[in-house]
């Protein structure tokens, strides 16, 4: 994604580790709409995933910054306690010990229900 901004792979690598792509988008490209080239990212990364979509209007987050942009933006939130603790998660409206803990329940109706275990 950063090859159409530019910069190169090494470049995104080198400013992008331990920060929040958004952050990175921030920095490394000032002159773009951080909170679109962000959303535009995460659908990306989600798209590549066989079979698996984002969902509109739903977030899976591991950090609490993560979480609070989930929320401010209104979306439903489900958090993954891999990164952060529970605690520091408590704000979502899920919350899961890894992604091995969820699993797609049903999406007969066009609605997707998740189940989520311990």
């Amino acid at each position: 994604m950063g090859e159409k901004h530019g910069l190169s792979y090494e470049e995104v690598i080198a400013g992008a580790h331990g920060r929040p792509s958004i952050e990175t988008i921030r920095v490394m490209a000032p002159h773009l709409n951080a909170s679109q080239e962000a959303a535009n990212h995460e659908a990306y990364e989600c798209s590549d995933l066989d079979g698996v979509y984002p969902i509109e209007g739903a977030a899976n987050e591991d950090s609490p910054n993560g979480l609070n942009a989930a929320l401010a933006a209104g979306m439903q939130c489900l958090a993954v306690a891999t990164t952060h603790s529970a605690d520091q998660l408590a704000k979502a409206h899920y919350l899961a010990n890894t992604l091995k803990h969820v699993a797609v329940a049903d999406s007969s109706n066009g609605q997707i229900v998740l189940e989520i275990t311990t």
